[in-house]
C-alpha cells in the first residue's frame, strides 16, 4: 500500500484553515498517510490554529516563501510519501473515504497519476458546479487540464519532470501536469469522482491574477506546441462584453434579452451553467421571459438544479424544443460557435442565440 503525503500551502488563511484540516484529519481507512503544511509566514491566526492540531500533523514549515508554487516544492522536499497530493488552504476533501479510494485506483493499476471531479463553489452566486471530466492532448493546447485539487501523482514524477517551476506564478500546475500527461498519457486514468470542494476567490479566480495565469498559460502553449493559444483577450473582451451589459441596465433600465422580448420571445432554455448562465437567468426575469430549463452536456451536472430550475441534457432538445422559442447560449469561451452549431442541429426552428450577440 502505498504512502500518501497530503501538502497544504497556506498564507493568512485563519477563515478557512481549520475546515481544510480537519477534511484531511478525519480521513478513513488509509492510515499510511502523512500530513504536511506549509505556511508562508502567516501574520493573522492562522499559525495559531494550526497550532490547535499539531499533534496530529506531521509536519508544519512556517517561513516566507516566493508564492504557492515554492510552498508545494517545499512541501515535496518535507515529505516521505510515494503519491503526492496537494490541497490548497481555501479548499477541502469532499468525503472522508477520498483519499483511500483515490490511491487505491494507483496502486492497483500502477499507474503514475489519477485525477477526478472538484466541486466549484461560488458562494456570492449561489452556484455549486462539479467540473472534471478525462482530457485529451487537444484539451490542453487549448489551455483546458485536470484540476490540481483532483490530481494524485507519484512522487516519481517529480524526480522524472521536476519540480514546479517558479517563474510561474499562476499556471505552475498547468506546466507539471501537461510535463507529466506528455510523458504518460498511458499511465493517467480519469475517475468519475468528485475529490474537494474548490472555492472561488482563491488564488486563481482574481481577475489579475486569472489574466496572468492565462498569459503564463498561453506562453507555455506556445512553447511547447507552437500554437497561439489567445486566451487572456477573449477573458478582456467577455469583461467588456460584462461592462457594457452592466452600462445598459445601470443607464438604460432594460436588459440585454429585451430584444428578444420585442421578437415575441417567451419561453427560453439557457445552454450552460457557470456564472453567465445566471446573470442571463436575472435578465431573462426582468423581462418576464421564463426559462424552462438549464442545459448541461457534464453528466454530473445533470438531474441538479440551478436555482431551482431543472438541468437536462442536450438530447432534453430532441423531445422539447418544440416548448422553447429560443436556446441562450451562455459559453464565455469561443466554443460557443461549435456549440451553437450543435443545438442548431437538434433544436430545428428554434432561435439559438450567443449572450455575445446579445451584448
Amino acid at each position: 500500500m502505498s504512502k500518501v503525503s497530503i501538502i497544504t500551502a497556506c498564507y493568512n488563511s485563519e477563515d478557512s484553515i481549520e475546515r481544510t484540516m480537519k477534511s484531511v484529519l478525519n480521513q478513513k481507512i488509509r492510515a499510511n498517510t502523512e500530513y504536511i503544511i506549509v505556511d508562508g509566514g502567516s501574520t493573522d491566526r492562522t499559525m495559531e490554529i494550526i497550532a490547535q492540531y499539531q499533534s496530529q500533523l506531521d509536519k508544519v514549515i512556517s517561513e516566507p516563501d516566493e508564492g504557492i508554487y515554492d510552498a508545494f516544492n517545499k512541501g515535496i522536499a518535507a515529505s516521505t510519501g510515494d503519491i503526492i497530493y496537494f490541497l490548497n488552504s481555501d479548499d477541502y476533501l469532499l468525503d472522508s473515504d477520498v483519499v483511500d479510494e483515490m490511491a487505491t485506483y494507483m496502486d492497483e493499476s500502477d499507474l503514475a497519476a489519477v485525477y477526478g471531479n472538484i466541486l466549484r463553489i461560488d458562494a456570492m452566486n449561489g452556484i455549486d458546479q462539479v467540473y472534471g471530466r478525462e482530457f485529451s492532448l487537444e484539451d490542453f493546447k487549448r489551455g483546458y487540464m485536470p484540476p490540481h485539487q483532483a490530481f494524485f501523482v507519484r512522487r516519481e514524477m517529480f524526480d522524472k519532470y521536476g519540480l514546479f517551476n517558479l517563474k510561474y506564478k499562476s499556471s505552475g500546475d498547468f506546466n507539471f501536469i501537461l510535463e507529466v500527461f506528455l510523458g504518460e498519457q498511458e499511465k493517467m486514468k480519469y475517475i468519475n469522482r468528485t475529490v474537494a470542494a474548490f472555492q472561488i476567490g482563491g488564488l486563481s479566480t482574481g481577475y489579475h491574477t486569472r489574466i496572468m495565469g492565462m498569459r503564463e498559460t498561453e506562453r507555455i502553449i506556445a512553447d511547447r506546441f507552437q500554437i497561439n493559444a489567445d486566451l487572456s483577450s477573449a477573458e478582456v473582451e467577455n469583461n467588456a462584453r460584462y461592462r457594457q451589459w452592466l452600462e445598459r441596465l445601470l443607464l438604460d433600465g432594460d436588459g440585454v434579452t429585451s430584444t428578444l422580448k420585442e421578437q415575441g420571445v417567451q419561453r427560453v432554455a439557457i445552454f450552460g451553467t457557470m456564472n453567465t448562465a445566471l446573470y442571463l437567468l436575472k435578465d431573462l426575469e426582468k423581462e418576464g421571459i421564463e426559462v424552462l430549463c438549464f442545459i448541461d452536456n457534464n453528466t454530473n451536472m445533470q438531474g441538479r438544479q440551478l436555482k431551482g430550475i431543472n438541468i437536462v441534457p442536450q438530447q432534453w432538445l430532441s423531445v422539447h424544443g418544440s416548448e422553447l422559442d429560443a436556446v441562450i447560449v451562455s459559453v464565455e469561451n469561443a466554443n460557443d460557435k461549435q456549440i451553437m452549431n450543435e443545438l442548431k442541429g437538434v433544436c430545428g426552428p428554434v432561435q439559438v442565440i450567443s449572450w455575445k450577440e446579445l451584448v
